[in-house]
C-alpha cells in the first residue's frame, strides 16, 4: 500500500482569550525521506487563511525552489507580490 503519512491534530490550552494561536512546529520532507528539515520553528496559525505562508528564512532552510509569484493582501491591506514554492 505504499508509505502512510501519519496525520495528527493538536490542542493548545490558553488562559483567557487568546489574541493569536502560536505553537512550535517541526518541518519535514514528505516527498522523499520524511526527515526533519528544520529542527523547530515558531508558527502562527491563521484559521481563516486560504494559503500557507512561510518566511524567506524557512524557505531557504528547507531549500524550497521558487516556481512563480502571486499577489497577496494581508491584514495591513497593502498588496504584495510574493514568491510561491
Amino acid at each position: 500500500m505504499g508509505n502512510k503519512i501519519r496525520q495528527s491534530s493538536f490542542t493548545v490550552q490558553m488562559k483567557g482569550i487568546a489574541k493569536e494561536l502560536r505553537t512550535k512546529v517541526k518541518i519535514a520532507s514528505v516527498i522523499k525521506t520524511h526527515k526533519i528539515i528544520n529542527s523547530e520553528c515558531d508558527a502562527i496559525w491563521d484559521t481563516g487563511a486560504t494559503r500557507t505562508i512561510v518566511s524567506h528564512r524557512i524557505a531557504n532552510n528547507c531549500r524550497l525552489k521558487e516556481v512563480g509569484f502571486m499577489n497577496v493582501v494581508g491584514v495591513s491591506g497593502k498588496p504584495q507580490i510574493i514568491p510561491t514554492y
